[in-house]
């Protein structure tokens, strides 16, 4: 009788995992479904299908509706990067930066990243933040980890070299920083 009993549970406890994974796979980007109170729907907001584009180096920060095929230079975001919270972060380091407040731009973007560390472009974007505040080692080191995660996104790539290029020059690394525009310009002419 023990034996039926703990067969039973085990097969119970197999069929809660499997529906547990299951239901993970089934929202979009296998993540949770947004939380909602008792008789609400989802929230899309006003981000819903807008792509965020990385902050350039004079801190701008400009949206556009996603394309299913983006034109050369597009923006850094992919299409994964619909969560809500994060474009939410991403709208509010873009006004942190426009207000000059860019250690509190850095800090929100950092909070997305701890939602989408697989985001190139965030790595890129705070990488951008840490070369307007004079911070070139930690810009090129967040440049090369978005590098890293950009594969076959040459543009973002590209982005990425441009940024080492002004690190190196910055800190007087022309050799570095004429290496950096060349790996940019390979990555521009894909």
């Amino acid at each position: 009788m023990n034996a039926s009993r703990s067969s039973a549970a085990a097969g119970a406890t197999a069929v809660i995992a499997l529906q547990l994974l299951a239901g993970c796979a089934g929202t979009p980007g296998g993540g949770l479904p947004p939380v909602t109170g008792p008789g609400q729907t989802p929230a899309t907001g006003p981000a819903a299908g807008v792509e965020i584009q990385p902050l350039d180096p004079a801190g701008s920060v400009q949206q556009r509706p996603i394309t299913a095929s983006p034109s050369p230079g597009a923006p850094a975001r992919s299409p994964q990067t619909s969560n809500p919270a994060v474009l939410a972060l991403l709208d509010s380091a873009g006004q942190q930066v426009a207000s000059g407040d860019l250690e509190r731009a850095a800090a929100t973007l950092e909070r997305a990243l701890r939602i989408d560390p697989e985001d190139a472009g965030i790595w890129h974007d705070l990488g951008e933040l840490r070369y307007r505040q004079g911070q070139y080692q930690q810009a090129e080191s967040l440049a090369a980890r978005s590098n890293a995660l950009a594969t076959g996104d040459a543009a973002l790539q590209a982005r990425n070299w441009r940024l080492i290029e002004r690190v190196r020059r910055a800190l007087g690394n022309t050799l570095g920083a004429d290496e950096a525009a060349a790996q940019a310009l390979l990555l521009q002419r894909r």
